[in-house]
């Protein structure tokens, strides 16, 4: 059975402000180390002057106004260089700031909205080929309904089932059959809601069931018996070779076949 997980814009936005905080805290002490390489080298400059007594007080006490003003300065510099319209000047606003421009292209932008819940399920998640995401927690109906491949990542539904209701239809790369790594027909049974039942068989399975499906006399459909993931199932169709199959949510035995 398929596991189904809720990742909410809050969980995003930490991810975010974490991420962005570190970036901030090394561009921070990579700077502080070059300012206070700088100074270094400037006071031993000065030593090297070997001026009066309170000349050089006076002078080393310049040197340390000037550095504690440069470094007053590093996080409106960094925030300029990550963000050239930033005009802050501490590390609050700095983090304040890119996390509202990031959160704001996580909310417009679907691409950005896919590589960030895809960093957060690697970081934070362990999925299952197959596996159900709701990106933003449950909504109306099923439309931030998301799968995850542990191939190609999240997957939108299969818009192809000419049944399909809602978004509520498993992508054609989960195969159900009972070669290595497919599924059972019922995998997704309880955890999408307004599932409209539609499976893909993969190519060996779909064989097993064109070889099985007979007509009896008098009837006008095809029916077939055929084991799956250690169940029986029944399978209809009113064509020998059906191309869409769905599961019956009401009768757990049966699968329903169209042309």
């Amino acid at each position: 059975m398929a596991d189904s997980y809720d990742i909410y814009t809050n969980d995003i936005e930490k991810m975010v402000t974490d991420e962005i905080t570190d970036l901030i805290d090394a561009a921070f002490d990579d700077k502080k180390d070059a300012l206070g390489g700088k100074y270094t080298q400037l006071r031993k400059e000065l030593d090297d002057k070997h001026l009066s007594d309170d000349k050089h007080i006076e002078e080393e006490d310049a040197l340390d106004v000037l550095y504690e003003k440069e470094l007053s300065t590093l996080y409106s510099i960094i925030g300029t260089e990550l963000h050239p319209e930033f005009t802050g000047t501490t590390e609050d606003e700095l983090v304040e700031y890119l996390v509202a421009a990031k959160m704001k292209l996580y909310k417009d932008d679907y691409n950005e909205q896919m590589r960030l819940a895809t960093q957060y399920i690697h970081k934070n998640l362990n999925l299952d080929n197959g596996d159900v995401v709701q990106i933003g927690g449950q909504q109306f109906r099923n439309e931030n309904l998301r799968f995850w491949s542990s191939t190609r990542g999240l997957l939108y539904c299969d818009a192809r089932s000419p049944y399909v209701t809602d978004y509520g239809t498993v992508p054609s790369d989960f195969k159900v059959g009972n070669g290595d790594g497919e599924f059972s027909p019922w995998h997704w049974k309880d955890v999408i809601d307004y599932y409209d039942g539609t499976i893909w068989l993969s190519d060996s399975f779909r064989e097993e069931v064109y070889a099985s499906l007979k007509c009896e006399e008098g009837s006008t459909k095809y029916k077939a018996r055929l084991t799956i993931h250690g169940k029986t199932v029944q399978i209809t169709s009113p064509v020998a070779r059906p191309r869409h199959f769905m599961v019956d949510h009401y009768r757990g035995t049966l699968i329903e076949a169209f042309e």
